[in-house]
């Protein structure tokens, strides 16, 4: 080739690798601008790292109304309060969709208050004032339902007159929804409004409406309000068509007089549905007021039936109803039937009637036979210890043996029923045990008996020093719930500066948070599974099948709502973290909670995930994440019995239940998730 052919080919090659492309003439064409990124993705990165409020700033101002609708939401999650002053102008925005996730992140503002500080306390009333007088002016119904969710959250002066007299006077949706905004606000705040006469007034007309919905909120306004209900009330909604309506009065009988409790009770331990009786059980054994025979024939029912989903925990319900309002001679030979004639595998059933045997007095063999597991065997034997008929020192006396027992499992349930047991000898033999105990989910049993610092000053500086040594180094991941238990013990003790001290640097920023005594709005989250990018939705799968030792269940995925819930669940699921894990928590009527590799309730994989919280309500079939305070969900999973409103806005909701109720129903405590199958599609189970 001709030197000057050869030159110029040299310069064609440099000017196409400088610009991109091969070009023979005219230069360089202008590369091609990156599209700028979506502020919807940059809003859920920021949410995902937990940034400061401050950095969804220009996100908020953003010209698409669904973009500042997903800022809105990341401030709501968030849970910061310098996160307010964005929300309280969102309230305000064009957009419906806008207004009504700023609502929802108002309510939210609550979980970042400390109620220790005035200065927060002040930001609740500021929330709370604006909520008051957003309501008036909107006209979208949607948002204004939000509204009244949200007030239900942060209420406490102006909110629950607002509240009360929405319920009086409201369309049928605001009603049902500002009562049962009235029942949070006594589930989250602990708000009384017991002696209130017009908000009894106001429940106990609701509680006679036509409209189920209105009488589910006016049955969870009165249960969670206490209020002392008519018999007129009582006896119009114990039959309405709603089963959850009928849950909600048999957790409100415990406030009413025993000639309104009485008839009421002996209705609903008759119900139809599995879940009121479970309730009413409870209710009777809270009363202790009540005859027995209805419980006894509740009793037999049930046993005749324990082959049905949930019929085996009405059974266990009734035998500890029996085991603390009986007497012997009436009740043990009805608890004594129902453990002979109970079916092959209804272990749990069985093991809970023996162990009410034992707390009457009789069938002391019942709790050997019971189950074959003696894993199983012990946490009844430890459970009818705690509940016996004695002095709390003799059954703390009892149960030390099993506090110092070699088996994890065992010692957890130990430490379980001595901080249910209360008092300061129960804090003893707690702190007793802490100096010597170097497995972290015991360890964080025992501190329970010290949380909101009841006891607090039983606990040693030299008890603290030496369970923190224990667990500030360790590296199991389950190490860390202990320590920050610990950490926060720490404050305030001139014997602890030193160790204090040593925790604010700790390598875990949320220990360093604790022992610094951020606000929990504020502390950093733990170590994650993932980094700052979320998924996006539509690549995610549709759902689950969760395949039981008691049958399948399937779910659906809230892909929108809870993006990284699902892809870690999804992820975990295909590299068989679920496969062969017990279900380790099932309350009966609430929930059954799985997905620990530890099997006991303190595991989890080692990472955590950040909280997706919404507006959306963990009714019967919801599928969401357990976690132990903001951010700390995991592996750990629950699914809803019945629906439960204080979980509403607190808990990460990722799918829900689609073909299994039955099966879901009749899982029992130690039952096996044999493993979880992902699926693209979604047909039904058989």
């Amino acid at each position: 080739m001709p030197r000057a052919c050869q030159s110029f080919r040299r310069v064609v090659v440099a000017v196409g690798v400088l610009c991109g492309v091969g070009v023979a003439v005219g230069g360089c064409a202008t590369p091609a601008k990156p599209p700028p990124p979506d502020p919807r993705v940059v809003a859920a990165q920021l949410e995902t790292r937990r940034a400061e409020a401050q950095a969804l700033a220009p996100t908020l101002q953003a010209p698409s109304a669904a973009a500042r609708a997903r800022a809105v939401l990341a401030l709501a999650r968030l849970e910061r309060h310098d996160a307010i002053p964005g929300v309280l102008v969102a309230l305000a925005d064009g957009d419906a969709l806008v207004r009504a996730t700023a609502a929802f992140a108002a309510g939210q503002i609550d979980l970042a208050l400390d109620p220790r500080r005035p200065t927060h306390e002040q930001r609740r009333v500021e929330v709370e004032s604006a909520l008051v007088a957003r309501l008036p002016q909107e006209r979208e119904p949607a948002v204004r339902l939000a509204l009244l969710r949200a007030l239900g959250r942060v209420a406490a002066r102006d909110g629950l007159k607002t509240l009360t007299d929405t319920a009086a006077q409201g369309s049928v949706d605001e009603r049902a929804t500002a009562l049962v905004a009235l029942g949070v606000a006594g589930a989250r705040r602990k708000a009384s409004l017991s002696r209130d006469d017009v908000v009894r007034g106001v429940v106990d007309a609701a509680l006679r409406a036509a409209e189920p919905a209105v009488t589910e909120g006016a049955a969870y306004a009165a249960f969670r309000q206490r209020l002392p209900v008519s018999a007129e009330a009582i006896a119009a909604a114990r039959v309405s068509p709603s089963p959850q309506a009928r849950i909600f009065v048999a957790r409100a009988l415990p406030f009413v007089a025993v000639d309104i409790a009485v008839p009421a009770l002996a209705a609903l331990l008759r119900d139809e549905d599995w879940r009121v009786r479970v309730e009413a059980a409870r209710t009777v054994a809270a009363r202790q007021d009540v005859p027995l025979g209805n419980l006894v024939d509740a009793l037999g029912r049930a046993v005749a039936r324990a082959t049905q989903p949930g019929e085996q925990h009405v059974v266990g319900e009734v035998c500890a109803a029996l085991a603390v309002v009986g007497a012997p001679a009436e009740a043990t030979p009805a608890v004594m039937a129902a453990v002979a004639a109970l079916p092959a595998g209804a272990d749990e059933a069985r093991c809970g009637c023996a162990g009410a045997l034992d707390v009457l007095g009789g069938g002391d063999d019942a709790l050997l036979f019971c189950t074959a597991s003696p894993a199983a065997r012990a946490r009844h034997v430890v459970d009818a210890i705690a509940r016996r008929r004695m002095a709390a020192t003799e059954r703390l006396a009892q149960l030390q043996t099993f506090v110092d027992d070699d088996e994890v499992p065992i010692r957890i349930t130990a430490a379980a029923a001595v901080c249910g047991i209360g008092g300061v000898e129960a804090a003893d033999v707690a702190a007793t045990r802490l100096l010597r105990e170097d497995d972290p989910g015991v360890a964080g049993a025992l501190l329970e008996c010290f949380a909101d610092d009841a006891h607090a000053d039983v606990l040693r500086d030299a008890t603290i020093a030496a369970a923190a040594a224990r667990f500030t180094d360790a590296s199991a991941p389950e190490a860390r719930e202990p320590l920050l238990a610990l950490a926060a013990l720490t404050r305030g003790r001139p014997g602890l500066e030193e160790l204090t001290a040593r925790l604010k640097v700790h390598r875990d920023p949320r220990v360093r948070d604790v022992a610094a005594d951020v606000p929990a709005g504020e502390r950093a989250p733990g170590p994650r599974a993932m980094g700052d990018a979320p998924p996006v939705p539509a690549t995610l799968p549709l759902g689950a099948v969760l395949q039981t030792s008691r049958g399948a269940i399937k779910i659906a995925f809230e892909r929108e709502l809870a993006p990284v819930a699902v892809q870690t669940f999804v992820a975990l699921a295909r590299k068989g973290a679920y496969r062969g894990t017990p279900l380790h928590r099932v309350i009966a009527g609430f929930v059954a909670q799985g997905g620990d590799p530890r099997g006991d309730g303190s595991g989890g994989p080692g990472f955590f995930i950040p909280c997706e919280n919404s507006d959306a309500p963990f009714t019967r079939g919801a599928v969401g994440i357990a976690t132990a305070g903001k951010d700390t969900g995991g592996s750990q999973f629950f699914l809803v019995h019945s629906w439960q409103p204080h979980l509403d806005g607190r808990f990460t909701l990722f799918a829900r239940v689609v073909d299994g109720l039955a099966v879901m129903d009749a899982l029992q405590r130690d039952d096996v998730v044999f493993d979880i199958d992902v699926v693209t599609a979604l047909r039904k189970t058989h």
